[in-house]
């Protein structure tokens, strides 16, 4: 996983053990941080699923965030884990 995206979820992380309520504009703005730092991992569609939930919502619990944190990482590692070693010297 890129470090940018990685930084970006323990951030989220840490913000949401100190506020457990969340509203959909804060978690909307933290999913299009993600989707530019995972456009090339397959669980963008995850990331989209969620940012269509931020019309309909209002609030979001901590417990659904860190889930779906919990989600996103077990997917791009799994990704990772199946890439393709770059060529020597690249």
């Amino acid at each position: 996983m890129e470090a940018e995206a990685r930084e970006q979820i323990e951030q989220w992380r840490a913000e949401t053990a100190e506020k457990p309520l969340q509203s959909a504009q804060v978690v909307q703005d933290r999913l299009l941080d993600l989707y530019s730092a995972l456009r090339a991992y397959p669980v963008i569609g995850q990331v989209e699923e969620w940012l269509g939930l931020t019309r309909e919502r209002s609030l979001f619990d901590g417990q659904e965030i860190t889930d779906f944190l919990d989600e996103i990482e077990a997917g791009v590692a799994v990704d990772d884990t199946f890439a393709a070693p770059e060529p020597a010297g690249a």
